[in-house]
Order: C-alpha cells, then structure tokens, then sequence
C-alpha cells in the first residue's frame, strides 16, 4: 500500500490544468500588495489564488488554516494552525509554508548582520510544526483528511527584504536554513519574472 493514494490505491494522480492570467499581471498584483498594508491573511489569500504560477506550476494542491489539535506533541501544549500545505505534485509529497509579514528582518550583533528575532522566531515555530507532523498518530490523522505526506519541505516566506548586500544576504540564509527554505516576497518575485 506504500506510495499510492488511498482512496484509489492507484500510484498517480489526475492533473487539471486551467489556463493562467498572465504572469505580469499576477507579479503586479503580488507588488501591488507588498507596497501596501497588507496583513498575512492578505497574503495567504493571494498566495492560495495564484500559487500555480507563484511557485512555478510544480503544486497541484493546497490547504490553508489547517489545525493541529495535538497539545500533548506541542512543546508549550498548544494546538497550532499551519498557514499554507501544498501538494508537491513532482515530489509527491506536501510542503509546508509559514508567511510572516515581517518587515525588519536583520538586526546587527557588534556590526555583524544577523537574522532578527522574530525570524528566529518563525524558524522555530516552523521546527516545532516539522517535530509535530513527524509523529505517526498526526500523520493518520491527517490522512484521514486526504493529506497524505512523508517528509514536508519547510518553507519560510517572508514579507520585507533584507537591507544587506547579497553575499551576506546569502550567509545569513545558508547558515540558518539547514533543511528548510527561507524565501523573500522580493525572490519569489523574481522567479516568476
């Protein structure tokens, strides 16, 4: 029964493809919203419209607001609520998304750029979400609710862009990655144009 869909029990999906609005008119919108005093569920209803051409056409699926009710897995017992899954359709697999509306996204300790807190912050609370879906009874559960996933890219999408060189821009993402993607609004922009 492994790697195949459980209602169906067959290995692939059927994909629909709709025609999309032009992508320059989608990437005006998107700046549009970043230059005025959007919130994150602004950006999460942008983000769940078009996120076809946003992220390149390769998701096939999306949920948002999905809520994990498991405080006994949580590390301060909470229930959590995931901003964005999507359905990798090449991967086969979902991704998981957390979007900050963060504007100030580096602050300097002793001259030395470094991420702001509430960037650790997110990173954090997407590590406790990646700890939380690991365990087998959440993964049921999910699947239950036709999420079906194995390991779950983690993704951090960030509202402001850096005011720092690239190269160091760069550092900073490298040294703070490790197994989960730290995007600006500014870059998925760019890979669309």
């Amino acid at each position: 029964q492994s790697g195949v869909l459980p209602k169906s029990l067959n290995p692939c999906d059927t994909v629909i493809s709709f025609p999309y609005r032009n992508n320059r008119d989608v990437i005006a919108e998107f700046e549009h919203l970043l230059n005025k005093n959007f919130n994150e569920a602004d950006l999460e209803r942008f983000l769940k419209k078009y996120y076809k051409q946003i992220f390149a056409g390769k998701y096939d699926m999306i949920e948002t607001q999905l809520w994990l009710r498991f405080p006994q897995l949580d590390i301060n017992n909470k229930t959590r609520r995931l901003d964005i899954l999507m359905r990798n359709a090449a991967e086969r697999d979902w991704d998981l998304i957390e979007l900050k509306k963060e504007n100030n996204i580096i602050s300097t300790y002793r001259d030395i750029p470094v991420l702001s807190s509430r960037i650790i912050g997110a990173i954090g609370q997407l590590r406790n979400y990646e700890r939380i879906l690991q365990q087998d009874s959440v993964k049921r559960k999910m699947q239950e609710q036709g999420i079906e996933y194995y390991e779950p890219q983690l993704r951090l999408v960030i509202g402001g862009k850096p005011e720092i060189y690239i190269q160091q821009w760069r550092r900073l993402k490298h040294e703070n990655e490790n197994g989960l993607i730290i995007s600006t609004s500014e870059e998925i922009i760019r890979e669309m144009d």
